[in-house]
């Protein structure tokens, strides 16, 4: 399960730094989450697709799934799938800033697994 966690976070840090690399920086919008609330739904998407994975499913239902699971992480934050958007649209221009979200993100969820093993 550890690993799950990791690679997934991993991959999408990766992957956000390969295509954003070349981007100019915007000015933060007024309309965005803020960092930490960005973080703090980050981490439960993450935690909500790794659990997806661990159960197995085929990918069409995984697809599926994942799709349910994020509407419902979003409400669970009261947050629209539109600001969230604007928010990590915002955050894959600027690669730096995306860097920093994430390396809270991967700490968050090193501790809550750390805290779940004690």
């Amino acid at each position: 399960m550890k690993s799950l966690f990791y690679y997934t976070a991993v991959l999408l840090f990766a992957t956000t730094i390969f295509f954003t690399a070349c981007k100019d920086k915007k000015v933060r919008p007024k309309d965005i989450l803020s960092k930490q609330e960005f973080i703090d739904v980050l981490c439960d998407i993450h935690i909500s697709d790794a659990y997806t994975e661990y159960k197995g499913y085929q990918a069409d239902t995984l697809v599926m799934t994942n799709q349910m699971n994020f509407k419902t992480v979003l409400q669970a934050h009261k947050v629209n799938q539109e600001v969230f958007m604007k928010t990590y649209n915002f955050y894959m221009q600027n690669p730096e800033d995306m860097d920093l979200v994430y390396l809270e993100v991967i700490d968050k969820l090193s501790q809550m697994q750390a805290d779940a093993n004690k």
